[in-house]
């Protein structure tokens, strides 16, 4: 999370940072859950999680975390690592083999979201319930985004001569 609780992270921001650890292989999105006001992103351990903690090679076969959800909202919200902070983005790893984080990685998102990180570290029995939308809340397309997916895009019109 910010150390600024009241600092907002654009949505191209996080979805940057999303990208950018799948592209590295840090941490894969395999779920989802978008509402209209929040939405979080689940991930999984890669070959290249161990780079999030540690530098060099991981030769463990337990993968370094089980699981990481990346939380944005548009309102603040109650993180839910025991404190009473409330933040518009947080990224919380369950499951973590390694108390610390390595600079790099925290550098990393304070280079794409442009937020200066703070980093707590507690114990938990389990990885969290992923949350559920609830009824009515689910996030949808404006209709000014939703384009005919078929219609060919400027210049791509093929002519036979």
């Amino acid at each position: 999370m910010a150390d600024n609780s009241s600092q907002r992270v654009a949505d191209a921001a996080v979805g940057a940072l999303i990208r950018n650890m799948a592209a590295e292989r840090l941490a894969v999105p395999y779920a989802e859950a978008l509402a209209q006001d929040w939405c979080q992103v689940y991930h999984e351990p890669s070959v290249s999680s161990h780079c999030i903690f540690k530098e060099g090679p991981y030769s463990d076969e337990e993968p370094p975390f089980k699981e990481m959800v990346v939380h944005f909202a548009n309102k603040v919200e109650k993180v839910p690592f025991g404190s009473k902070d409330k933040a518009y983005l947080y990224i919380v790893i369950y499951g973590a083999r390694f108390e610390t984080l390595i600079g790099s990685f925290t550098k990393r998102v304070e280079d794409i979201l442009y937020i200066h990180p703070v980093v707590h570290v507690q114990k938990h029995k389990k990885v969290a319930k992923h949350r559920e939308v609830p009824e009515g809340e689910e996030r949808v397309e404006p209709k000014y985004l939703k384009r005919d997916r078929q219609a060919p895009s400027v210049g791509s019109r093929v002519e036979e001569w």
